[in-house]
């Protein structure tokens, strides 16, 4: 049996995912890695999970190691990198329509080269010749 998550996509082993439950006012998110399948559902292996009250500051909770979800309560949850790519191919997509997705990728490859030769450059300067 193929598992989807809440968009109709395929669930993927090893993907990180995230769902929330309301209750009495107090709302859960719990976010993990997809570990296996079950005939029931989903097993993630639990990574942070949080609880508010009404718009509270959420706070956080213990919560079990592995939880077993059904696939339809899960939303994919990208991690910072994943973020900052897809922002940067909408933006050259945006700038440069005609650009394939190989070019992009070729432009962002480029532009986090010399960012990090730039940190590795600021890095450098600072410190102290005799050391």
């Amino acid at each position: 049996m193929e598992h989807k998550d809440a968009l109709g996509d395929k669930i993927e082993i090893g993907r990180k995912y995230g769902y929330s439950i309301n209750k009495n006012g107090f709302t859960h998110v719990v976010t993990g890695l997809v570990k296996n399948f079950t005939s029931s559902g989903v097993t993630l292996t639990v990574l942070s999970a949080v609880q508010a009250l009404y718009s509270d500051q959420p706070l956080p909770i213990e919560f079990k190691e592995n939880v077993n979800v059904k696939g339809i309560n899960l939303f994919p949850v990208k991690d910072k990198t994943e973020r900052v790519y897809d922002t940067m191919v909408a933006k050259l997509r945006t700038e440069f329509p005609d650009m394939s997705i190989a070019e992009i990728d070729e432009a962002i490859e480029y532009w986090a080269n010399r960012k990090l030769k730039g940190l590795q450059i600021k890095e450098y300067e600072g410190k102290d010749e005799l050391s």
